[in-house]
């Protein structure tokens, strides 16, 4: 039996499911778990034995694993009018803090 844990990282928030409780699983097993982002953030990937981009990610047990899910900040898009021109409109990317 090998076990499984899944963590999360990265600017952004989400949550792992799909594996049981416990994380044992049998030699041969397929596995599948998924990264669910908040509304501020996206999933970008999984960082770990095979570095997958497909969510739900789905792999054979054949060793132990740590797969990690990165999420990153969506950006926000801001605007505001210049005091000098107020037909000129300013927009930027606001990332926000972590």
């Amino acid at each position: 039996m090998f076990n499984v844990s899944a963590s999360t990282n990265g600017t952004g928030r989400g949550s792992v499911g799909g594996l049981d409780s416990n994380g044992w699983y049998n030699a041969g097993s397929v596995v599948s778990n998924m990264a669910v982002a908040n509304a501020e953030s996206y999933f970008s990937g999984w960082l770990g034995t095979e570095n997958l981009k497909s969510n739900p990610a789905s792999f054979t047990m054949n060793g132990a694993r740590n797969e990690e899910a990165i999420f990153k900040r969506k950006p926000i898009f801001r605007g505001m009018t210049n005091a000098v021109n107020p037909h000129l409109k300013i927009e930027y990317l606001d990332f926000g803090s972590n």
